[in-house]
């Protein structure tokens, strides 16, 4: 997978999620944006599509935390 390819210091910027129909497309879950936080950039998006078509959603992975990043480092 992109995660287990990805060292610490290489931090993903973008993942793509294709998955769902349109209108009503895929999100990461918690525990997927728990195993995400080390390995991605603090401005890393999230693209998510339907394989079917429609509209495409770019979202920053931050929005889907409830704290940011530099909050959760000075824990």
């Amino acid at each position: 997978s992109a995660v287990e390819k990805a060292g610490v210091e290489d931090k993903l910027s973008a993942i793509v999620i294709v998955a769902g129909e349109p209108g009503n497309i895929a999100t990461p879950c918690g525990n997927c944006r728990d195993v995400l936080r080390p390995y991605t950039a603090n401005d890393a998006v999230i693209v998510s599509a339907a394989p079917n078509g429609g509209i495409a959603t770019i979202t920053r992975l931050q929005e889907y935390y409830e704290e940011t990043f530099s909050e959760l480092q000075d824990l």
